[in-house]
């Protein structure tokens, strides 16, 4: 995993089929993922997907779901230390 340092966040490259969807995910972008695709193709991955220490997604499931759909091998990913209720929050 290569990683780059963002001020006090830590920006890691991961590969995006090591990261787990949150069940408790309350949105539903199924329709967006294709334009979100369309905005990675062209102008790149520009917002890190957010995860808990598990690689569990917190923010960025549609842009996950486009860097699949784009076969991409690496997606920019912040790791956050969360706790239980912390990540619902």
């Amino acid at each position: 995993m290569r990683e780059a340092t963002c001020d006090r966040l830590k920006i890691r490259h991961v590969d995006p089929a090591r990261l787990k969807p949150w069940e408790d995910n309350p949105r539903g972008n199924d329709k967006a993922v294709e334009y979100v695709a369309r905005s990675i193709k062209r102008f790149g991955f520009n917002a890190p997907i957010l995860c808990d220490e598990k690689l569990s997604i917190i923010a960025g499931h549609t842009r996950w779901r486009a860097a699949k759909d784009l076969g991409l091998s690496k997606v920019p990913v912040i790791v956050l230390p969360l706790q239980g209720t912390e990540r619902k929050a």
